[in-house]
Formats: structure tokens, C-alpha cells, sequence
């Protein structure tokens, strides 16, 4: 049996906040071929973009934790805003995005299958 503790944005300091994937170690419980997983904190008013081209088979699940995020999809013209704790946001393939946190927000993102080099 193996058990750990810690804080999952220390396993993610160098990965942008993903810590389950399959660019974690290979020998580390947290590696994965078949997924990812992502703490999200940001600031009332701090804006992330995703530009890199979809991925045609990857499918997001973001489930707000606390907070007030908004996600704009420039391609689609849609924007969605999560405000309850347990909202979540699904879309597939993972397009161009951006996400604006209107309030102090923590976010989980799952993303399946794991891409990320």
C-alpha cells in the first residue's frame, strides 16, 4: 500500500497547474496515460488563453470549486460563466479559449485523453 499527502499546486508548479498526466514521471502515482488533471486559483479580473490548435479528441470537464469563472470560445461565439461551487463546464474537441476569473476562483479541469508532452 502506498500512501501520500501534499498539496496538488506543488505538484503542478512546473506543469501550469496539471499534476495527473502523462508528462509526470513515469515511476510517480500521478502519471497517466489516459488523463489529466488541473488545480486551477485564479485572481478576481486575471484572464488565461488557450491558442493552441484543438485537439479533435480531447474532451474538458471544469467544475468550479469557488468563485466566478467565465470561459469564451471565440470560434463559436459562446461564453458560459460558472457561478455555483459545483457548476462544471464540459466541451469537446478542446478548442481556442479563454477564461476570465469575475471573482477569487478555484477550478478542477479534467481532460481526457492526456495529450500533453
Amino acid at each position: 500500500m502506498e500512501i501520500k499527502t501534499g498539496f496538488v499546486k506543488d505538484l503542478g508548479s512546473d506543469t501550469k497547474g496539471w499534476f495527473v498526466g502523462k508528462f509526470m514521471p513515469k515511476n510517480s502515482p500521478f502519471h497517466s496515460e489516459d488523463f489529466e488533471v488541473k488545480w486551477v486559483e485564479r485572481k478576481k479580473g486575471e484572464v488565461k488563453e488557450n491558442k493552441n490548435p484543438p485537439e479533435n479528441n480531447q474532451k474538458t470537464v471544469c467544475i468550479l470549486i469557488e468563485g466566478e469563472m467565465e470561459f469564451n470560445f471565440p470560434d463559436s461565439n459562446q461564453t458560459v460563466v460558472l457561478k455555483d461551487k459545483g457548476e462544471y463546464l464540459f466541451y469537446s474537441p478542446t478548442p481556442i479559449h479563454k477564461s476570465t476569473a469575475l471573482k477569487d476562483s478555484t477550478v478542477i479541469v479534467l481532460r481526457w485523453p492526456s495529450k500533453l508532452p
